[in-house]
């Protein structure tokens, strides 16, 4: 019907919008729409629980509304990663690839809801990594700021080099991550794969976020239905599902797995499915036995007691969390690594960490001073965090924020070496922590006063001892308040990586 195929442009028009806007979230700095991925369904729900305010808690339970009155739109509308499976469905029909001789399958109920509670008891009980790996969001994130920021970077430094655009001006790639690189790529291959030949399988089996919305769209008030009396049983709306939830055989939809993305409607020439709030409830009714619900519940176990004990994290001296993290235990139970602060990191120093968090913080953003520092006056990361991993921070909050110690080791210092003057870090440290003391033969060497240290890295970055600084700043487990020191301006996005003067 006509209707249907407005409302399917519709969809597809803000599909690609709301794809497009998240590429741009994680692409350019400063961008006026990183608020919008609060809006995605796993952020919403763990910053609702992180700070229990009417916001986040509205935000979700706008999200929970709209799936009780709406339907599963949300997975069609307004999931990046939903739209990236679409897009792999459209190319598999394009290019003629062989799908699954079925056009309806079962509801693979048991595996969704064990891995739901596998995913939900393991965040609840002290480790996101699982959930992250899982999460639709994080999962389009890791990619994102592995493959497409570098090459969209070098895009536009190739675009510099030729004088294409006088506007464009020069960006430096981020650190290298192989870590991020192989798992994000994996994954996202991954699930284009499986979506190119068996439509939306990975958001109606593993996606935590399809799982519960699922369990929403089952109840929800309008609902795509069938006229028995003018169905004919053509199969074109079994064909044009990508969710291979309709039985043609019974005239049933299965709402738990339908993302009401209206191909079905749009296909059908005879006005036989509609999407109405039906007078007789016609869904497909679950069928777990009480051998599956023990199996969810050993699943939910398991989750709670073995798996945050077998990744619980120690964190390395150089597990170094950004501001605003406060607690290493509840950064690492929140954070789902979808790298939105590294992208969106102007100095550069975030990166996604290997193990120097521990197996539980894989891939979640830590500080590396060997990239640069933590300006004195930014409060990007914590103020762009979807999760509620990071606390949002004033600028104020932030100069006094603790976030690490510094440690000065004589035996490397270039002036106890070299027998020369330095004070690199002294001068560039912002908060008068690092200062300068009476040596020998004239010569001045740092000491440390702990109590204004902040942990910025102004002073690491600096050094210029080589191979290992003279001057290294150590992670906190739990970030504290430096004592008011005199400030000084920090210097801004140093380049240079040698001695300054």
């Amino acid at each position: 019907m006509r209707k249907y195929k407005i409302l399917k442009i519709v969809r597809l028009i803000c599909s690609l919008l709301i794809l497009l806007l998240f590429i741009s979230v994680f692409l350019l700095p400063k961008n006026v729409f990183a608020a919008a991925a609060g809006i995605q369904t796993v952020p919403a729900f763990v910053r609702s629980t992180a700070f229990l305010t009417a916001g986040t808690i509205g935000v979700f339970a706008l999200l929970v509304l709209l799936t009780l009155v709406l339907g599963r739109v949300y997975c069609s509308f307004f999931c990046p990663l939903g739209t990236v499976q679409d897009i792999a469905v459209r190319l598999a029909r394009l290019f003629r690839l062989p799908r699954g001789k079925k056009l309806f399958t079962r509801n693979r109920r048991l595996l969704r809801y064990s891995v739901l509670a596998l995913l939900l008891c393991s965040m609840v009980f002290g480790t996101a990594i699982l959930a992250g790996l899982f999460e639709p969001f994080a999962t389009f994130g890791r990619f994102t700021a592995a493959a497409i920021k570098p090459s969209f970077n070098r895009l536009n430094n190739l675009l510099v080099d030729n004088a294409v655009f006088a506007s464009l001006y020069p960006v430096e790639n981020k650190p290298f991550s192989l870590p991020l690189l192989l798992t994000g790529s994996s994954a996202l291959i991954a699930v284009f794969a499986a979506a190119a030949f068996c439509g939306r399988i990975f958001c109606n089996t593993l996606c935590p976020a399809g799982a519960v919305l699922g369990l929403l769209g089952m109840r929800s008030w309008f609902k795509i239905s069938f006229n028995h009396d003018k169905c004919v049983k053509c199969g074109q709306c079994a064909k044009a599902c990508k969710s291979n939830c309709i039985d043609l055989k019974n005239l049933l939809v299965d709402h738990e797995r339908c993302v009401n993305c209206f191909n079905c409607t749009a296909a059908c020439s005879y006005g036989a499915l509609n999407y109405i709030h039906p007078s007789k409830t016609g869904n497909i009714q679950p069928d777990l036995s009480r051998r599956d619900f023990l199996f969810v519940g050993g699943s939910a176990l398991l989750g709670a007691t073995l798996v945050p004990r077998i990744l619980r994290g120690v964190p390395s001296p150089k597990g170094i969390m950004p501001p605003g993290a406060l607690d290493f235990a509840s950064f690492t139970s929140k954070c789902t690594a979808c790298q939105l602060c590294v992208s969106n990191c102007p100095g550069r120093v975030l990166k996604p960490a290997a193990l120097q968090y521990g197996l539980s913080g894989f891939l979640q953003p830590r500080l590396d001073f060997n990239s640069g520092m933590c300006e004195f006056e930014c409060i990007a990361c914590s103020n762009i965090c979807p999760n509620g991993a990071l606390t949002p921070l004033t600028v104020e909050k932030k100069k006094r924020l603790q976030i690490g110690r510094a440690e000065y080791f004589r035996q490397r210092c270039v002036v106890v070496i070299d027998r020369t003057h330095c004070g690199a870090c002294a001068e560039h440290c912002p908060t008068g922590a690092v200062q300068m003391a009476d040596w020998e033969e004239g010569l001045t060497i740092p000491i440390v006063r702990p109590e204004l240290c902040i942990g910025c890295g102004a002073c690491e970055f600096i050094c210029p001892a080589r191979p290992e600084k003279a001057i290294i700043v150590s992670g906190l487990k739990k970030q504290g308040k430096a004592k008011v020191g005199k400030y000084k301006q920090a210097e801004n996005h140093l380049q240079g990586k040698d001695f300054p003067f």
